[in-house]
């Protein structure tokens, strides 16, 4: 997946299987967030 923003792009490699285990969640969500200069509660709660 590519994220842009701003100008900026940041790629995270998301697996394709149908269910992903919390560990691989968490370490998206936290590669996200810091990317984004946010927390990682933040990001959960823009996602859902």
């Amino acid at each position: 997946m590519t994220y842009h923003d701003n100008h900026q792009e940041h790629h995270i490699t998301i697996p394709d299987h149908a269910y992903i285990k919390i560990g691989t969640l968490n370490n998206i969500l936290n590669d996200l967030a810091q990317f984004r200069g946010k927390s990682k509660e933040e990001i959960i709660q823009e996602l859902f």
